[in-house]
């Protein structure tokens, strides 16, 4: 509920009231209870509230059901995800991905968005007088997302061609992965000298920045910062993002950047392992780096360092910046020099 209210606030949404509700089994119709809707729905009202979030992805019928009790616009998590995205998106390809998921989302849902689509339409291009708003509706966003399909595998080909290029030059590729606002992109920069986005608001970083760099002085190696993962990661959205997925499953290393300074911090590694699991990365080679240590207390540190032996860094300060290049070095030397032997 935290983390909700957090992904509302990035988009400045004024955040009145939360709360939550202990069940063995959703309500197939609404969710949650019935009883604890209402004491929801009276609240809002009581509060001035315009619109109701919940924390978890609403199928189409209970957003329909819901959306019948009150005159306030009902939204979920997956919906604040994609406007987070849209607010965010800078690039060509982020927007094609965002308005595909967008889509996607929309489409099971046209049946509850009331009447707005219920009218009766005719003339050129429908298929009669009688056809619902809604059918003409459907039918383009079918076409919609058939034509943003194509340019994801478009742009997917173009990324497998530059990998093609960057694979002559035989350089080693490691990639940043883990929750969002983790830090991913202070830690890019720190190692590439670079200068992209730094923001703690999540998802800030939507598409894949590469660039050479040393690790040492005999070893260099192309480091790709990406998007950052969140719990239950919508479906769609995952889809979607698939030309940027393929980035990270081409890479020979994940590095996975956790904020540490954060109570849950160990829940979100598992997080982010449940999305490798669902994206089939959960094989690949991966070195956890437990970043803004310079936040925690000495007994969390050692906690850490006792329990995981991975490197603990400060993007910020430069604490053990150097500590995590000599381990991500020796990963990599390990990985070459067992690669020559199966060549052998």
């Amino acid at each position: 509920m935290d983390e909700l209210r957090e992904l509302a606030q990035s988009i400045d949404l004024d955040v009145v009231g939360s709360n939550y509700q202990i069940k063995k089994q959703h309500d197939s119709k609404t969710l949650v209870g019935k009883g604890f809707l209402s004491d929801i729905l009276l609240e809002a009202e009581y509060l001035g509230a315009s619109k109701i979030i919940f924390n978890k992805e609403l199928l189409p019928f209970q957003s329909k059901e819901i959306s019948k009790l009150t005159y306030m616009k009902v939204s979920d998590k997956t919906e604040l995800i994609l406007e987070i995205f849209r607010k965010n998106a800078q690039s060509k390809e982020a927007h094609i991905q965002i308005e595909l998921a967008k889509l996607k989302y929309e489409l099971p849902r046209l049946a509850g968005t009331g009447k707005k689509y219920s009218q009766i339409g005719g003339g050129i291009s429908t298929k009669g007088p009688g056809e619902k708003k809604i059918e003409q509706r459907r039918r383009y966003l079918r076409k919609r997302i058939s034509l943003l399909e194509k340019q994801i595998t478009l742009l997917g080909e173009r990324r497998n061609q530059n990998r093609s290029k960057r694979d002559k030059n035989a350089l080693f590729s490691a990639t940043l992965i883990g929750y969002t606002c983790a830090g991913k992109s202070t830690f890019f920069n720190k190692l590439t000298k670079s200068n992209v986005i730094e923001s703690t608001k999540p998802f800030s970083t939507l598409n894949p920045t590469t660039r050479r760099t040393y690790i040492s002085d005999d070893l260099e190696i192309l480091l790709s910062d990406t998007v950052g993962f969140i719990t239950d990661l919508p479906e769609d959205l995952l889809s979607s993002f698939r030309a940027t997925l393929e980035e990270i499953r081409q890479s020979d290393l994940l590095i996975q950047i956790v904020d540490c300074s954060e109570a849950n911090f160990e829940e979100k590694i598992i997080s982010v392992e449940d999305t490798l699991v669902k994206t089939k990365l959960i094989d690949h080679k991966r070195i956890i780096i437990f970043n803004k240590a310079d936040l925690i207390p000495e007994e969390t540190l050692k906690y850490i360092e006792t329990k995981y032996q991975q490197p603990c860094v400060s993007s910020i300060n430069n604490f053990g910046i150097q500590n995590a290049k000599i381990e991500i070095e020796r990963i990599i030397k390990s990985h070459l020099k067992n690669k020559n032997i199966a060549n052998l």
